[in-house]
């Protein structure tokens, strides 16, 4: 029963997953469609748990959908914005040469909606069910890169809101640069994503990444040359580009959460956890945790009892 969930308990214990049948002495397998059994209420408490990861993941998926949106909005309103020899009142708070929006509204669209997509990222690699160390071999870099990606979407958006025509050089300056970490955080999502589809995918999946890096590394810094160059409205094609193509791999990455969920909520009613890979993966690095935690305690401890 090493493979099972709970697996670990005493042997006095009842046996933690076993099929429905099995309790009436009746031989039959595990995937007769028959709900499995338990005495294990962590079991119980883990059901709901990706229950909760399942829901939150289709939400994010969503508002996912709703930025790839906004995105091609933006794309419509840059093509109709108007150009530098336009003869009205150079102000972004007006209406000018029967432009749809005002640039201040339209780039207050523009920043928010990238801040937002910001905190999507970092809700969907909190509220995964797998072990973060699947998605990257180094997760605390990962992590430290989502949270500079927050304030550095953050701090444009509120300038922006501050005063348009002071701060819109700067900002856009800050956002072009910061879509340099972004694009790592896609990169390693998407190639999280390949490992899971098969060996011919993992195969290809390295040499794919590092092309689509250099491609990301390069329309960031062609779209911050660009904009420097006083071609604001081409690099904003550039930029919304980049954000369409970007929302996709983050909604490819909620989707698969919310699969790897229901998976796991399968395995655990009808099934067994030993087909469950993502399963297994998460337990033991919850369970190598746990056990550098404890070492972690003991040894200060045994510092301070020194």
């Amino acid at each position: 029963m090493a493979d099972e969930p709970g697996a670990g308990w005493t042997t006095g214990e009842a046996t933690p997953l076993q099929p429905h049948s099995a309790v009436r002495g009746l031989t039959t397998f595990s995937r007769d469609g028959r709900l499995n059994t338990s005495s294990n209420i962590i079991l119980l408490y883990r059901m709901n748990e990706l229950k909760d990861l399942a829901f939150v993941n289709f939400i994010l998926a969503l508002l996912t959908l709703a930025y790839t949106g906004t995105a091609i909005i933006l794309l419509v309103l840059n093509a109709l914005m108007p150009s530098k020899e336009c003869p009205d009142p150079d102000s972004a708070y007006v209406i000018r040469c029967d432009a749809p929006v005002t640039e201040h509204a339209y780039h207050l669209m523009e920043f928010w909606a990238t801040f937002a997509y910001a905190c999507v990222e970092a809700f969907a690699l909190v509220y995964t069910p797998r072990a973060i160390s699947s998605i990257s071999g180094r997760p605390t870099l990962l992590k430290y890169v989502l949270f500079f990606t927050v304030v550095a979407t953050f701090v444009p958006a509120v300038l922006i809101t501050v005063s348009v025509e002071t701060f819109e050089v700067p900002a856009h300056q800050i956002e072009y640069t910061n879509e340099l970490t972004m694009a790592f955080v896609n990169l390693v999502l998407l190639a999280s994503l390949l490992r899971r589809q098969g060996s011919e995918a993992q195969a290809v999946s390295e040499a794919f990444t590092n092309y689509l890096g250099l491609g990301a590394v390069a329309i960031a810094v062609v779209q911050l040359t660009i904009y420097n160059a006083g071609f604001h409205r081409f690099a904003h094609y550039f930029e919304f580009l980049f954000a369409i193509i970007s929302s996709f791999v983050t909604f490819w990455f909620c989707i698969d959460n919310r699969s790897t969920a229901e998976e796991e909520v399968l395995c655990i009613m009808y099934g067994s956890h030993r087909d469950c890979t993502n399963c297994n993966v998460r337990h033991t690095t919850k369970a190598a945790e746990a056990v550098g935690m404890r070492h972690s305690l003991y040894a200060a401890t045994v510092a301070r009892d020194l």
